[in-house]
């Protein structure tokens, strides 16, 4: 049998409390160290949660009918880091008897039984015992419990603690250290284990008698363990997905064995196996039927070994699938090249599930998705879009696809809108180049009329402006005509003999000639005047006026 079977027939036997507990709903109870008959003997209890009340101590003794409370003056009870414990030198009598640590005010929170089951101290020396773990740099404690006759009056005169063959010295800087507890107790202290530590530990009693060796060789920590399956939603749901057919495990590695894996689910416990074809797995299968109908319950996997005097523990919560609501498909009633999104939505899902967009059979790629998580529901909305659209799209299918995430065994769900395009561009720039021409022909079109009507309203003033001037000046024109006009006829009429006598010329030769009167000009004035509209210089007509008085 080689050193390291040997170490850990003999550890295991003296670490037997560290692995000897009994897991039930509220908590684990446990033995710590050896127990040989009467000496001290240590209970532990560790409660999965508070209790709320005081920790009480039951037994019943081999061959009784009733539970007793553990009580006496010789009886130590305390707690420490969340645990509670209960000391006191055990007797012959209460070998093979059974105890639990229970709630005092509620009867129904207690631990499961552990029996206790006393050994006598061997040899007329007695027993070295390890009472830590061994690891490399820790502080290992051996124990040695003296035989009845060791302990006899003038029987023990010296102790020899030995490492092989060889005499340990207490002067090396203090590497080792004996602290004497009690009569009964012995604890040999030493510092910093490493390599040069490893070996075989006993005690010799007055050169004629020694303790059976314990083997002491460094045990490696195993691993953090990883509790999983974990997704990539871990971080910020601490879900542990269950559903038919899925499985919780543990992983760890290269701890010394024996290493124990326990999975706690709520105040169920459960003790692992490793897994034959991945060293270092440990895995409970169908855990779904574990915790058939409910949800967010807590998950721990609890790591120990002898190199560890606190178990590791990781968390998580276990948690159901939801498949959360049917896809909410919106698409613009028309798509507008680029510029257009069209959005779908899940809701109360988790995991977050996978959102696809499909154009009949082509998948999309540039998907955009959010998922948002709702502490208050535990469920996640998740948000799809795609934010540009293609020319080939029109009279087509969008569909919107709920995939079923990380092969949960979800159906894919889908749903499909018809896709109807119009004015559709692939080019931003154009767009805003055809828009800028649009513009200018509108412009265009109205800088003509505009000039022609400002145009207008101006030659208008103008003439509004002249018009007194303008009927002045045209009457008294046509008057002077009318006048010079007269004279033309006249004058031809008359011969030069006459011209002397034009003084006696009688009213009727003037009157049978015919010679426009004043109110005739003035008519034929107004006539012309409606038909004619000139600009002459006003200056020039008041001349003409007062030569024609003069």
């Amino acid at each position: 049998m080689d050193k390291y079977c040997r170490y850990h027939l003999i550890s295991g036997f003296a670490l037997i409390g560290y692995f000897c507990a009994a897991e039930n709903n509220y908590g684990t109870i446990s033995l710590v160290g050896p127990v040989f008959v009467n000496r001290e003997v240590t209970l532990k209890v560790t409660p999965f949660y508070p209790w709320g009340c005081e920790v009480e101590w039951k037994y019943i003794m081999e061959g009784d009918t009733r539970f007793q409370t553990m009580n006496g003056p010789n009886v130590t009870r305390y707690s420490e880091n969340g645990s509670f414990f209960l000391k006191w030198n055990a007797l012959n009598k209460y070998n093979g008897s059974e105890f639990y640590a229970g709630c005092s005010t509620n009867t129904t929170i207690r631990t499961r039984l552990i029996q206790l089951n006393m050994k006598d101290i061997p040899r007329q020396c007695g027993a070295v015992v390890l009472l830590s773990p061994v690891f490399r740099g820790a502080d290992v404690k051996l124990g040695y419990f003296p035989s009845d006759a060791a302990i006899s009056p003038h029987t023990l005169h010296r102790r020899l603690w030995k490492k092989n063959i060889e005499n340990i010295q207490f002067h090396n800087g203090h590497h080792y250290v004996e602290e004497i507890v009690s009569e009964y107790l012995y604890i040999l202290t030493i510092f910093h284990f490493n390599e040069r530590d490893e070996g075989s530990y006993s005690l010799e009693c007055n050169a004629v008698d020694s303790t059976e060796p314990v083997q002491l060789y460094i045990s490696e920590r195993p691993s953090y363990p990883v509790l999983g399956p974990q997704y990539p939603d871990f971080n910020t749901t601490q879900c542990i997905y269950q559903y038919a057919g899925s499985d919780v495990y543990c992983k760890t590695n290269n701890g010394s064995e024996p290493v124990k894996v326990l999975l706690i689910l709520g105040h169920d416990s459960f003790v692992l196996p490793e897994s034959k074809q991945n060293r270092g797995l440990y895995r409970i299968n169908n855990v779904h039927q574990q915790i058939a109908g409910l949800s967010r319950r807590n998950v721990t996997c609890q790591v120990s070994n002898a190199a560890l005097e606190t178990p590791y523990e990781v968390h998580g919560i276990l948690c159901n699938v939801e498949k959360g609501s049917l896809p909410f498909l919106t698409v613009p009633a028309f798509l507008h090249g680029e510029s257009s999104t069209s959005i779908c939505e899940v809701r109360n899902a988790i995991p977050a599930p996978v959102i696809e967009f499909h154009i009949d059979n082509v998948l999309l790629a540039d998907v955009q998705q959010i998922d948002l998580f709702n502490i208050s529901s535990h469920t996640f909305t998740s948000t799809a879009t795609i934010a540009n659209a293609n020319k080939t799209w029109n009279g087509k299918q969008m569909c919107c696809t709920r995939k079923s995430t990380y092969s949960f065994g979800l159906t894919d769900v889908s749903v499909c809108k018809n896709i109807s395009m119009k004015e559709v561009t692939t080019n931003p720039a154009l767009a805003v180049t055809e828009q800028w021409h649009s513009i200018l022909y509108a412009v265009a079109g109205i800088l003509p009329a505009l000039l022609g009507t400002t145009f207008t309203v101006l030659l208008f003033r103008r003439c509004k402006h002249h018009e007194s001037e303008t009927i002045l000046c045209r009457r008294r024109t046509v008057v002077r005509e009318q006048h010079l006009h007269v004279h033309d006829v006249v004058q031809p009429n008359l011969d030069t003999t006459a011209l002397h006598n034009l003084g006696d010329v009688s009213a009727s030769t003037i009157e049978n000639t015919h010679v426009p009167s004043l109110v005739d000009m003035e008519e034929t004035e107004d006539r012309l005047y409606d038909n004619v509209c000139h600009y002459e210089n006003v200056n020039t007509l008041t001349d003409h006026r007062d030569k024609r008085v003069g």
